[in-house]
């Protein structure tokens, strides 16, 4: 027979090695109580299988009419991310409306880790940034705002090279 590990030894050895585990609040708003509850079960499902979840649950409330037709609902999940870099893209990914953290309640993080959490939320609001913009500007404003991203991009290169020069 397998020996098995328990959650708690899963946890325990998890925020060990780096993990974080934390509450997780979603809202969703819908034309039918099914919809939502669909949904939402689908977006807990796929949370499941992000990369850097070691495990992940959640308790979906019964949806609720309000006026017009509109239903809601939220969920409350919890996650057990191997690292700060998983959970961050997890809430970068899924928006949540919520984040709470369990455990642990202090972590030493060198500055890599520090760094790529920041340039992920950076590049993350950046694509997002563009995508809205390109579906929103004139032609001409689409134009200038490419200019503006290729002037961007040959200062990212020659930041690179000025960083991998002075290491």
């Amino acid at each position: 027979m397998k020996n098995e590990k328990s959650p708690e030894e899963i946890i325990e050895e998890t925020l060990k090695e780096g993990g974080v585990l934390a509450e997780i609040y979603f809202d969703l708003h819908g034309s039918s109580s099914e919809i939502v509850k669909n949904i939402m079960t689908d977006t807990i499902s796929k949370l499941t299988q992000e990369p850097g979840v070691v495990f992940a649950y959640g308790e979906i409330e019964d949806a609720l009419e309000y006026e017009n037709n509109l239903y809601s609902t939220y969920a409350q999940g919890r996650v057990l991310a191997k690292d700060l870099e998983s959970l961050l893209n997890i809430c970068m990914k899924y928006a949540p409306m919520g984040i709470e953290i369990v455990k642990p309640h202090r972590m030493n993080v060198d500055a890599g880790t520090l760094q790529r959490l920041f340039l992920n939320a950076a590049s993350f609001s950046y694509n997002f940034t563009e995508m809205y913009l390109r579906k929103t500007l004139t032609d001409k404003d689409k134009i200038e705002y490419g200019l503006k991203m290729k002037m961007r991009e040959e200062m990212g290169k020659k930041l690179l090279e000025k960083i991998q020069k002075d290491d």
